[in-house]
């Protein structure tokens, strides 16, 4: 129970840290800023490019990639903060049944698998400069999985998996939610029926 409650305040937390990045990303954006903007003043006056957001066309491109994500309801693409004009694409499926009603718990944690593997290689197997894919799933609004994967590491593991079982190998590969490119986390809690 106490391994429950930290693994749900964990994933609280890594949510809200993740809507907070999402949210200065967005200030800090050309859209957010003014279009044609070509740095941001920092500290001490010094000029600081600011990133480019994504275009329309990429946004559109990604956001079809995914339309056989179900209980998609969320998906944001942001600048990755390196400066290299690649992405952090992030997305929230709220877990569900056809009919709207709680799922079996083991048909979710399978289909919450499903998803990630079927949300990253979508994503991967696009020409579109994505350094890293995050995926967060909800259950009437509470956080109940999430997971994360650079581009080199899902290389490196799909690769090594040939597209089959991606969650399986991720739950078995370092967990490392610190660089972009190697990033690499999961955790699926089973629900609660």
């Amino acid at each position: 129970m106490v391994r429950q409650k930290s693994s749900i305040a964990l994933m609280a937390v890594a949510f809200l840290a993740l809507c907070g990045y999402m949210g200065l990303a967005h200030a800090f954006s050309d859209r957010g800023v003014a279009h044609g903007a070509s740095g941001v003043r920092g500290v001490g006056g010094a000029a600081m490019p600011t990133q480019a957001a994504p275009s329309d066309a990429e946004i559109d491109t990604i956001a079809a990639s995914l339309a056989d994500i179900p209980g998609l309801y969320d998906l944001a693409v942001l600048p990755d903060d390196r400066g290299d004009g690649q992405f952090v694409v992030s997305a929230m499926v709220e877990v569900e049944t056809a009919s709207g009603q709680p799922p079996n718990p083991t048909v979710a944690f399978r289909d919450m698998r499903a998803d990630t593997d079927a949300y990253l290689s979508d994503l991967y197997l696009l020409k579109e400069p994505i350094a890293e894919a995050e995926i967060t799933f909800t259950e009437g609004g509470t956080i109940v999985g999430t997971a994360g994967l650079g581009r080199s590491a899902y290389e490196h593991l799909a690769a090594r998996t040939a597209g089959e079982d991606l969650a399986g190998a991720m739950e078995g590969a370092h967990q490392d939610d610190t660089g972009v490119d190697e990033a690499c986390w999961i955790e699926l809690k089973p629900l609660a029926n």
